[in-house]
């Protein structure tokens, strides 16, 4: 789970998105962990990541991920509420009980 302070000063990606920026050798020092098993290619762009682009990188993923949390809460929501309307009803039939099991099945997961 991304933790609730996000990008936010003193947060753990704010952090690492930090010592990428300000600490040249955070990068070497992780590069160095692959021997030579990257491609120049590969060092390169992983250093103007580094230098320039891990806050907006990092910042469309929190974003991405805020989103796509939003959206999982409003469907569980409009699943809950479709199971008390469902649960609600005296007199069920076979397609809503169907439906009823769906639901409560697809909460679960």
């Amino acid at each position: 789970m991304l933790p609730r302070d996000g990008l936010d000063e003193g947060s753990l990606l704010r952090r690492i998105i930090d010592a990428s920026m300000l600490d040249p050798d955070h990068i070497e020092t992780f590069l160095a962990l692959f021997g030579g098993h990257l491609a120049d290619t590969s060092r390169q762009l992983l250093r103007e990541l580094a230098n320039s682009g891990i806050e907006a990188t990092v910042k469309a993923a929190v974003d991405r991920w805020e989103g796509r949390r939003r959206e999982l809460g409003l469907r569980r929501d409009r699943i809950n509420r479709t199971i008390e309307r469902l649960e609600a009803q005296p007199h069920r039939s076979g397609d809503e009980e169907d439906e009823l099991a769906s639901l409560r099945a697809s909460g679960r997961s």
